[in-house]
């Protein structure tokens, strides 16, 4: 292992891949300016649940005085608890999935009235 690795070996759990095969990983989370900076970073367990993330971040960045927060997340985030933590924590958000694998998205956004 290279320097530093070992400090994160032991944050290797096993999660969850897209593709529904389970393997070690760890979770990371970046915030950034609106120009692109980094202000902090986090390197979570891999079987760290995406609200406990929301809520550990959410937590650190308190009295920042952040004028405004956007979450930008993967399909992964894309549940009814997750989002309501994310509206909690900052209350706009972007989560990138597939469109027609959403539940909310095909019968709320694709379906034509």
């Amino acid at each position: 292992m290279g320097r530093g690795e070992e400090d994160f070996a032991g944050m290797r759990r096993y999660g969850k891949f897209k593709a529904g095969i389970w393997a070690p990983q760890v979770v990371v989370a970046l915030a950034v300016t609106r120009e692109g900076l980094p202000v902090k970073s986090w390197v979570f367990p891999g079987n760290t649940s995406d609200t406990n993330t929301v809520k550990k971040v959410k937590k650190d960045l308190k009295g920042r005085q952040l004028g405004r927060a956007l979450f930008i997340g993967d399909s992964g985030m894309n549940s009814g608890d997750n989002r309501r933590e994310i509206v909690r924590a900052c209350g706009k958000y972007i989560l990138a999935g597939r469109m027609g694998s959403v539940k909310e998205i095909k019968e709320e956004v694709l379906t034509t009235n």
